[in-house]
């Protein structure tokens, strides 16, 4: 049982050693879930200041662990197994369904503006030099909104809290989809040679 010691008033838990134990991480949009073994209880150290998980040295018999500091004055560190196996939770209003890997479906998008022609119906971009358009691939879509991926290189042309256009064919044998999105984050993928926008 993990004990919330920054918004509620502390109070004393029972942790003994081998007890299982659930934990539960808020990062982003989402939690990290888990289930894990209690492999050892030490003093707190007196430099921190708020609950945090942190590398352990293993206990006797466990491969490597880590440690919860619970975040009070009279609390102290209880060091968990680390688990095989770790969850990503998603905390959204709309669950986000990821595009399959042998299934690339790319996006073509460009600036909303009053000097920009709304994108035609049939789906072909105008034959206009004043028109900029980019290329990107679908990575994830729900009700609530998508993720598409571009060249890093195209990172200069995009900003948070900007209005875009986006055309994709879903499926090949499916009729192209025309939208107008907002570029709600902009993060760079873990190789760096891609950027994720977030609509």
């Amino acid at each position: 049982r993990w004990s919330e010691t920054r918004t509620r008033k502390p109070h004393p838990i029972n942790i003994q050693l081998g007890q299982p134990v659930g934990i539960s991480l808020k990062y982003g949009y989402g939690k990290f879930i888990f289930e894990t073994t209690v492999v050892g209880l030490e003093p707190a150290t007196p430099d921190f200041c708020e609950d945090e998980l942190i590398p352990a040295e293993a206990g006797e018999g466990a491969s490597s662990a880590i440690a919860a500091q619970t975040g009070t004055t009279s609390g102290g560190m209880i060091v968990l197994e680390a688990p095989d196996r770790i969850e990503l939770v998603q905390r959204r209003s709309y669950f986000r369904v990821n595009v399959p890997k042998p299934l690339k479906v790319n996006v073509v998008l460009w600036h909303r503006g009053k000097n920009r022609g709304s994108y035609p119906v049939n789906g072909e971009p105008p034959n206009d030099e004043r028109h900029n358009y980019w290329q990107g691939r679908l990575v994830d879509i729900s009700a609530g909104g998508a993720q598409i991926t571009i060249d890093a290189g195209q990172r200069a042309n995009f900003k948070k809290g900007q209005f875009i256009g986006l055309r994709f064919t879903p499926m090949p044998y499916e009729m192209p989809l025309v939208l107008n999105a907002q570029i709600r984050n902009i993060l760079p993928t873990a190789d760096d040679k891609s950027i994720c926008l977030g609509l």
